[in-house]
């Protein structure tokens, strides 16, 4: 039964990562500038932001659910804040094509900031847990042993999908040239700002 909750979990964790928001321009972008390793490390990022909200949502952590439903408004306030810093820096950041170490310190920035990020969204753990007790993780039977499989079905597929798009986007590199990768930072970095407007408005209420 385990095996099925983990294949399960894996399918989720694939469609959650689904580069369609502001982690899958920041890995793309990222890719594009740093190469594939800088892009993978971002969306580690994000795993490790998915993660957390699936296992408190798996394993029905009622105290950190607490928290974040009492402080859903000021950690979504700050995600928005904090993903336009994120957004105005792309815009700024000078162009280069390398993957050499001297650009290795970057890493545990993109790690962190694509963490923070993902955070920013306590609703993730709602979506989560609707989705689980919709598979029947919620069943008195299923033990420790169904959620911990879940969870690690959820890392594992949100893993595979950053490590597939900064494959495949790296493998395009060599298609774009500085004036082209110019331009899609600055247009990545007002998408994230435009991201974090939505986020402000939804946490304000304005997005009901």
């Amino acid at each position: 039964m385990e095996n099925m909750f983990f294949l399960k979990g894996l399918i989720i964790g694939l469609l959650i990562a689904a580069p369609v928001g502001p982690i899958g321009i920041l890995c793309v972008n990222r890719t594009l500038s740093g190469g594939r390793m800088a892009g993978f490390v971002s969306g580690l990022g994000a795993v490790t932001g998915d993660g957390f909200y699936a296992a408190v949502a798996a394993y029905g952590i009622t105290v950190i659910t607490s928290f974040l439903s009492a402080n859903r408004l000021w950690l979504t306030l700050a995600g928005g804040v904090f993903l336009a810093i994120v957004g105005i820096r792309v815009m700024l950041t000078k162009v280069y094509f390398t993957e050499d170490e001297t650009k290795q310190k970057n890493l545990a920035e993109y790690y962190v900031s694509a963490v923070l990020v993902t955070l920013s969204n306590p609703v993730t753990v709602v979506i989560f847990g609707a989705v689980f007790a919709i598979l029947g993780l919620g069943h008195e039977d299923a033990g420790l042993l169904a959620p911990t499989a879940m969870v690690l079905g959820v890392i594992a597929g949100a893993a595979l999908c950053w490590f597939l798009l900064s494959w495949a986007v790296n493998a395009l590199r060599s298609r774009f040239s500085f004036s082209a990768l110019e331009i899609f930072n600055r247009i990545s970095g007002a998408a994230l700002m435009g991201f974090s407007c939505l986020v402000a408005a939804s946490a304000l209420g304005f997005g009901k």
